[in-house]
């Protein structure tokens, strides 16, 4: 997962699965400006299908879509 920061913002990354039930936060802190990459990590062992990605910064959220096969 590659985002970009413009300012330094407590950031909230979670994947939740096609029904909107979480399951996992990928990162929760306060991070720096500029480009940034997760791992969504093999912990979560993910089936294949439909999942979505939310990051939360500076009281904005943004949701993507992301598919696993």
């Amino acid at each position: 997962i590659n985002f970009n920061l413009i300012d330094a913002a407590k950031t909230t990354v979670k994947l939740y699965d096609v029904v909107g039930r979480e399951i996992s936060t990928i990162a929760d802190g306060q991070m720096a400006a500029g480009e940034h990459q997760l791992s969504i990590g093999n912990d979560a062992k993910l089936s294949s299908g439909v999942y979505f990605v939310t990051l939360t910064a500076d009281g904005r959220r943004f949701t993507k879509k992301l598919i696993v096969e």
